[in-house]
């Protein structure tokens, strides 16, 4: 099986039954859209700095089927978050998923 991921999986985790795979993957929030919100908002003021990217991750779901003998796979996506994502756990009593980040910002 082949799946076309766009970006290298930073966590993973099984749902209950191995029949769905979680991941997260780093992401950048890069869009057409923002920088001209940016740039909207910030028209008037000299920047200090350049605009960093907003890192964040994003939560996919791989789920896998087996029917006479076949195999099918689909991706889907589950959430856009605004922290970068370090570890996954998938809760089969409630059904959910847990998620541990760090943050990007390190002080001096």
């Amino acid at each position: 099986i082949v799946i076309d991921i766009q970006a290298t999986p930073s966590t993973l985790t099984w749902s209950d039954y191995d029949s769905s795979l979680y991941f997260a993957a780093q992401s950048t929030e890069s869009t057409e859209d923002a920088d001209r919100l940016y740039e909207a908002e910030w028209k008037d003021i000299i920047e200090y700095r350049r605009r960093t990217p907003n890192y964040g991750s994003v939560i996919q779901r791989i789920d896998i089927k087996r029917k006479h003998g076949k195999l099918s796979v689909k991706i889907h996506c589950i959430k856009h978050l605004d922290f970068i994502v370090t570890e996954l756990l998938f809760v089969p009593s409630e059904h959910k998923i847990v998620c541990i980040s760090y943050s990007a910002t390190v002080e001096k």
